[in-house]
């Protein structure tokens, strides 16, 4: 690699056969697609920039008939009615009870705040209760099944001899496909390692070896293995945790926090956090004990709730990382042990 300093202090460097500057790499990467951070923050911004188009560019360009409207935009767009779905089954209750007798309005408003209660646990858990298994995952294998990166489209001509339009953003996960992975983002992963650098670390954490001569060859086949079951166990598992949200927030320990002395609940309050916390708890007793009553068919039901879905996160987490790794018994000191029997396939 042969460096300079140009006119303007630029640094200059020649890689490949042709000289680059830090400003014309970035453009270069820019303009094709490559993996991007997936850092919670990063996952935040992509997530919000996406919503923010599913509300506003693509059904405008959807209802116009657009050649480009394609099937990236027609999935993003489908979080909208999800998200107004729940804020209409909120609104079911909260938004009419001032319009019923005091006693009735009493009993729809606990329904109310319990649905409202339903709705966010049911989101929050199916979300957060898959990284219970796929954070151990990419602590085990350096493999990060969500890995975001970030495509860029060239649109077609809306009519015949318009000029092109600039590129446009599609955000998407490297093993979003489980047959046709995006394998080619995943090599020259660091600058200035070696091209395999990213399958080097995943092989030797999963027990293929080290220095191996082609170890993409080796990972792939166990990396997809590592997908389906990761992507198998945490559908199963999120399903299970959302449910199991569904049945906290109908709990009647919440009420306490809603309804103090009958007088209107401050939700920024100090005391409101605290009757939060306290309702949580008293929640989590009713479900485990049966409610109010303690029911021994409710409180068998609900242990049996809490126990699947704690057990489907601790297999799938064991599953999904354990008994496909490559162990390589039949080598030692990298020679082939002519004691043991073979069968060529």
């Amino acid at each position: 690699m042969v460096s300079a300093v140009g006119p303007q202090q630029n640094i200059i460097t020649k890689t490949r056969d042709f000289y680059s500057t830090p400003e014309l790499e970035k453009e270069i990467r820019d303009s094709h697609a490559h993996v991007v951070s997936g850092s919670p923050l990063n996952q935040s911004r992509i997530a919000m920039e996406k919503f923010q188009n599913a509300i506003t560019l693509y059904p405008i360009r959807g209802m116009k008939g657009s050649v480009n409207s394609n099937f990236y935009e027609f999935l993003t767009m489908g979080m909208v009615p999800y998200i107004i779905g729940s804020g209409m089954m909120i609104a079911v209750f909260n938004g009419v009870t001032k319009h019923f007798e005091p006693n009735q309005a009493k009993h729809a408003s606990s329904i109310g705040r319990k649905m409202a209660l339903g709705v966010l646990f049911y989101g929050a858990l199916k979300s957060l209760s898959k990284k219970f298994i796929e954070v151990p995952v990419y602590l085990k294998t350096g493999v990060d099944v969500n890995m975001p990166y970030k495509d860029m489209k060239t649109p077609l001509p809306e009519k015949p001899g318009e000029d092109a339009l600039d590129k446009r953003n599609e955000y998407h996960q490297v093993f979003e496909s489980v047959d046709f992975p995006r394998w080619d983002l995943l090599y020259d992963m660091k600058k200035g390692k070696p091209r395999n650098y990213y399958y080097d670390k995943v092989a030797k954490r999963m027990g293929l070896g080290k220095d191996l001569a082609d170890s993409d060859q080796e990972a792939k086949p166990k990396i997809k293995e590592m997908i389906i079951r990761t992507k198998t166990w945490t559908t199963l598992s999120s399903y299970l945790w959302a449910g199991l949200g569904v049945a906290l927030a109908v709990q009647d320990g919440w009420d306490k926090a809603f309804v103090k002395n009958n007088s209107e609940v401050k939700i920024f309050s100090r005391q409101f956090a605290k009757d939060l916390k306290d309702g949580f708890k008293e929640s989590c007793k009713q479900l485990w004990n049966g409610g109010v009553n303690k029911s021994p068919t409710r409180a068998a039901a609900g242990k049996a709730f809490v126990l699947a879905a704690a057990t489907s996160t601790v297999l799938g987490a064991f599953m999904s990382t354990f008994n496909f790794f490559n162990k390589q018994a039949d080598l030692k000191d990298g020679k082939i042990d002519y004691d043991k029997d073979y069968t060529v396939g």
